[in-house]
């Protein structure tokens, strides 16, 4: 259950995050807009619905997700994600600080929005009222987004692509690490 409260932000703020989001999602282009009278009654019965999440950042972050849990998955592998190995972290920042090495950390803003959908079949969303409020419209979806149970696979398939063509090598030993031997950087 989540509990809509938005009434603990000041409204132009929450405006202003759900643009900044609604921006991402265009400059992304995340999604294509098509006529509800286009879509089969099939797929548009299987369209899933979005809902806002709020945060306090400092600042109001705004995502919108797609309430995904009713995405019908036929191989579960397809949402399979692997996460690193905490040892090897470990030896990671125990070899850097041996060798006198930068260590540096980085987040990548809406990551999922980069991700192009590995899935055989469209998926349509109905897009937030607050920027469709005649209706009519519903999003395919062109990359991954929040909430969606394939999103996590998505990502770390075209992480792992962004890096092979920046000529990173994966580690055998655990799929998460990657190393450049030329430039002498390990991610």
């Amino acid at each position: 259950i989540i509990f809509n409260n938005t009434t603990e932000f000041d409204a132009e703020e929450l405006k202003h995050a759900m643009m900044i989001e609604k921006e991402s999602i265009d400059r992304f282009e995340v999604k294509e807009e098509v006529p509800v009278d286009q879509v089969q009654s099939t797929l548009l019965s299987s369209a899933m619905t979005l809902v806002w999440v709020h945060v306090w950042k400092g600042y109001i972050k705004s995502r919108l997700c797609v309430r995904g849990f009713g995405q019908v998955i036929k191989d579960l592998d397809d949402t399979y994600t692997s996460t690193p190995m905490i040892y090897i972290l470990r030896l990671l920042l125990l070899l850097a600080l041996h060798q006198g090495w930068c260590i540096r950390l980085y987040d990548i803003s809406t990551a999922f929005l980069h991700a192009t959908l590995n899935s055989d079949e469209p998926i349509y969303v109905w897009p937030p009222k607050e920027f469709y409020p005649q209706g009519g419209i519903v999003w395919r979806l062109k990359k991954a987004m929040y909430g969606l149970r394939t999103a996590p696979r998505d990502w770390q398939l075209h992480f792992a692509q962004v890096l092979k063509n920046l000529d990173f090598a994966r580690l055998q030993s655990d799929a998460n690490v990657y190393i450049n031997y030329v430039k002498k950087v390990i991610i």
